[in-house]
């Protein structure tokens, strides 16, 4: 499942991980990883619903901010919940500041709220660690959001990103 997820089959990879969960649903991993794969799909609700279930198995988990922090955030930019996606993605974005895709998502919510500065912020850390990030999601190679709304606003929001700095 998580494998699937990494190759951007975010269906087969819930089919995987629900079939793991129900063999083992005392597994925090397994439950972060669902968690994760139905946000990228989507599904708000669920995702946040499985990772607060991760969360309660194991709040110490390492992987607590690969996908608990970016999970909620995920949930909360579907949603349009501005207060609590800026709330978990700074969360996040702490937890893991080196991980791409919390600054591009951070850069289309803040191209949404029309607040360049910052936008500018989080594309200047990413541009250190990261200059090739923003190309490869506008061009499909890395997919944040499998269905079209959210992977839409996202680029949208990075490509009038780009449009400002020219």
């Amino acid at each position: 499942g998580m494998a699937k997820s990494r190759l951007g089959d975010f269906k087969g990879a819930i089919s995987d991980l629900q079939k793991a969960r129900d063999l083992n649903p005392n597994d925090s991993e397994t439950t972060f990883g669902l968690a994760y794969a139905l946000a990228c799909i989507g599904n708000s609700e669920n995702s946040r619903s499985f990772a607060q279930m991760a969360y309660k198995l194991s709040p110490k988990d390492p992987f607590l901010g690969r996908f608990f922090y970016l999970s909620m955030a995920m949930g909360y930019f579907i949603d349009r919940d501005k207060e609590n996606f800026l709330n978990w993605a700074e969360k996040a974005i702490q937890s893991a500041p080196h991980a791409p895709i919390r600054r591009a998502l951070m850069m289309a919510y803040a191209m949404e709220e029309n607040d360049e500065e910052l936008a500018q912020k989080h594309y200047a850390a990413l541009n250190e660690f990261a200059p090739n990030f923003i190309p490869s999601v506008l061009s499909g190679e890395n997919i944040l959001f499998s269905d079209d709304e959210h992977r839409q606003r996202v680029n949208d929001g990075l490509k009038a990103f780009l449009s400002l700095s020219k």
